[in-house]
């Protein structure tokens, strides 16, 4: 039984299966494996909530019984078994960190993965790797998906010689990092079908990680959600995939803000600015997106007659081009190589040494980094939003931005204190509260921006100052409460 393993995955898309496959071949002769892996869960999916998956898998004649983390990145738990037939073990289940939601309850078959498998060793400055091409099916009762995927497994050696590896695999076969896990590829068929755009998903940080490993799941879980939602841009102009993908991004400049004590190295600047370079490429497709949904149609209640008709066409063409923009952007290499280059800094960048600047926050508990963080924020928010009714609107926009960066903040860590849900719930409630206020208002300063070349109709202008106005006054109710909300962590450690 182990309990870690190290490994990085790319799509490859069934087009290019054989591409992957002869690049493999020229390296070394692959051998080929069929592996069919049955998936269990209880049934209310106890498992999955906690955050494991369960399959058995037939080896060489041998069962066995394999229990791994969901959480994606390069290193996820794993604790692997022997067993006596196609069965699962419930009691080894116990004897691993998953075994808490079992809870006595039944384990049933929910889907199978079938793959085949080439596989080819790599030697890499004293390191052994597996490389794998997948190409297989999930499979459950009534539905099925097909998926490929090239994964690397560092079975010896430095995770650094794994990166150089992979950098190099990716820039010859221009891929794209993947970090769905084959359990999640098969639990998406059990599901309801998706609304488009994948949403956040805060990763589980406990006090028992350092600062450094709180950052890195939030980095992987960002990630995720970016490359998500490009796949998925990839086949859909569904206004929520743009947006998902901007909050992915969004949250991840925002994680590396707040962790600056702990991350600050050389590599640090350059991905904020590459990420700032892929913000603006999706800002347009968005900001046209929330224009023609909000001032231009809240314009059509009205009688505007041609003038409005002429509008929204000549918006609705500005939206083709931007979203032409957007999704080259999303499908370009330049964002493949981002993604990667955010994921092997995450793993292995400068901040990661042992004689960086920031070691001690770096290795030091989060909890005490998280309390520093959180009091820093809320004291940076009330200072900005002092004075509320006197702010410009580019004060409101920062104000914004810091109220932002707390509440993502807020959300990723309020599980280190588990005794103050309630307290947090109000808190981040009244977060959004005033963001929504915000977001309307900076949406209505884009709008006039965006509306002056076309001498919109003064019924929309006067239309939206009087919202203005409106939300003026909400927001500073808003931002009075959040001032004025009660910590829900200690005020220090």
């Amino acid at each position: 039984m182990q309990d870690r393993e190290f490994e990085l995955k790319f799509e490859v898309e069934p087009g290019r299966a054989s591409e992957v496959a002869s690049a493999l071949a020229a390296r070394a002769r692959p051998s080929v494996n069929h592996l069919a892996a049955t998936y269990f869960d209880t049934p209310d999916q106890a498992l999955r909530r906690a955050g494991y998956s369960l399959r058995v898998r037939q080896e060489g004649g041998r069962w066995r019984q394999t229990v791994k983390s969901l959480a994606g990145g390069p290193a996820r738990g794993e604790w692997e078994s022997d067993i006596d037939g196609p069965a699962p073990a419930p009691d080894l289940v116990r004897t691993t960190p998953a075994g808490a939601a079992l809870d006595g309850a039944a384990l049933e078959p929910l889907f199978r993965v079938d793959v085949e498998r080439r596989s080819v060793t790599a030697e890499a400055a004293k390191a052994r790797v597996e490389a794998s091409l997948d190409s297989g099916r999930a499979v459950a009762p009534d539905r099925e998906a097909e998926f490929g995927e090239l994964e690397l497994e560092l079975k010896s050696g430095a995770p650094a010689s794994l990166f150089a590896l992979a950098r190099r695999l990716r820039r010859e076969l221009r891929l794209r990092p993947s970090f769905a896990a084959k359990a999640e590829r098969g639990f998406a068929l059990l599901d309801a079908p998706a609304e488009p755009g994948r949403h956040w998903r805060s990763p589980d940080i406990g006090p028992q990680m350092s600062a450094g490993a709180a950052f890195q799941a939030i980095a992987v879980a960002a990630l995720a959600q970016m490359a998500d939602n490009a796949g998925q841009f990839a086949a859909s102009d569904h206004p929520e995939i743009v947006h998902q993908l901007r909050v992915g991004a969004r949250r991840l400049r925002s994680a590396m803000k707040v962790f600056t004590p702990v991350i600050a190295d050389s590599r640090c600047a350059p991905l904020e600015g590459e990420l700032e370079w892929l913000a603006s490429e999706l800002d347009g497709a968005r900001n046209l997106d929330v224009l023609l949904a909000g001032a231009v149609r809240r314009a059509g209640r009205s009688k505007n007659g041609a003038r409005l008709a002429a509008l929204k066409m000549r918006l609705a063409q500005e939206r083709e081009r931007a979203y032409a923009r957007a999704r080259a952007a999303a499908a370009s290499d330049r964002f493949s190589t981002l993604l990667f280059d955010l994921l092997a800094w995450s793993r292995i960048g400068p901040w990661t040494s042992a004689a960086a600047l920031g070691a001690k926050w770096r290795d030091a508990g989060v909890t005490a980094f998280a309390v520093e963080a959180l009091e820093d924020g809320r004291a940076e928010v009330r200072r900005r939003g002092r004075g509320f009714g006197d702010l410009s609107a580019r004060g409101r926009h920062k104000l914004r931005i810091r109220a932002k960066r707390l509440r993502y903040a807020a959300e990723d860590l309020r599980g280190l204190f588990p005794g103050e849900q309630k307290t947090a719930d109000r808190f981040i409630s009244r977060l959004k509260a005033l963001l929504d206020c915000l977001g309307e208002l900076n949406d209505i300063a884009t709008a006039t921006t965006l509306l002056e070349p076309h001498d919109p109709p003064k019924r929309l202008q006067k239309r939206e100052r009087r919202r203005e106005a409106r939300l003026l006054a909400k927001a500073e109710k808003a931002f009075d409460a959040v001032a004025d909300a009660p910590r829900f962590w200690p005020k220090q450690i």
